[in-house]
This record gives C-alpha cells, sequence and structure tokens, in this order.
C-alpha cells in the first residue's frame, strides 16, 4: 500500500477553539503518474489537514486488511 506524495504537500492548520475557519494551501507539484510519462506540474487546493489524512490512510488499510482476513477465513 502506497500513502502517495503527502510528503511534497503542505497541509491546512487544524483550527483551534476560538478560531473555526479552516484555512486551504494550495499546492504546487512537478510529478510523474506513470513511470513513462514526463513529469508535470499540477496545483492542488488542501483543506484538510495532516490528521485528516492520516486517519483516512489508517482506515483504509484497516478495511483492507480485514476484507483479506474475512477472504482467508472463508477459504480455510
Amino acid at each position: 500500500m502506497h500513502e502517495g506524495i503527502y510528503y511534497e504537500f503542505s497541509f491546512s492548520s487544524t483550527p483551534t477553539d476560538k478560531e473555526d475557519i479552516r484555512s486551504s494551501m494550495l499546492n504546487d507539484l512537478k510529478l510523474k503518474e506513470f513511470k513513462k510519462d514526463k513529469r508535470e506540474r499540477r496545483l492542488y487546493e488542501i483543506t484538510s489537514t495532516y490528521e485528516e489524512v492520516r486517519g483516512i490512510i489508517i482506515r483504509s488499510f484497516l478495511n483492507f486488511v480485514n476484507k483479506q482476513i474475512a477472504i482467508i477465513e472463508q477459504v480455510v
């Protein structure tokens, strides 16, 4: 499983109790979608925080593992 190129992203800050407004960040990446492709410039607007993205990745991985376990239990 690959988490993607999140290490080149800047994430918005987590709103504090006093501050209910979420900021967004504009990320400018130069990347290749596939190995044979040329590098392209991609712009992304990010409103998610690092904690939210990390939680999504962890939940996705756990769902994947649970499905694989269920498949193995059906076979055995």
